[in-house]
């Protein structure tokens, strides 16, 4: 490479770099409200912009979290630009207590002032949710 006295010019031009991040999507299977007994997998997806080069940088890389019991889970991604981004996966509705059977029971009422009576067992324990 040689140098000369001469003046050369340069032009530098600034550009503007955007880190795009992609949609995030967390799909449950089984999907909840209803209380489910036995494991939740949450499953993590990308749309819109996304760099090939997207990787998740936990959970061993997988999109899939396995969850035995309720709680929390964020995966964390490189968006394949440099930018670090976050998603939490949330499950409430595994069944927390063994032997515990969720029923759905529905009752029509005619008349004002109506009583209803849902039989029970002696030394079972219930938890009801009444939907008015």
């Amino acid at each position: 490479m040689y140098f000369t006295d001469e003046e050369e010019s340069v032009e530098i031009k600034e550009i503007e770099v955007t880190r795009i991040m992609p949609e995030v999507i967390i799909s449950y299977n089984p999907e909840g409200p209803a209380l489910t007994i036995g494991n939740v997998i949450s499953t993590i997806t990308f749309t819109g912009k996304v760099s090939p080069s997207l990787v998740i940088t936990n959970n061993g890389g997988s999109a899939d979290r396995t969850f035995s019991k309720n709680g929390n889970f964020t995966y964390t991604y490189n968006n394949g630009w440099g930018t670090i981004g976050s998603a939490m996966a949330t499950v409430e509705w595994i069944n927390s207590r063994p032997g515990f059977k969720p029923f759905i029971t529905t009752w029509r009422t005619t008349s004002a002032g109506e009583i209803l009576t849902i039989p029970l067992n002696n030394g079972i324990i219930y938890d009801f949710d009444i939907d008015w």
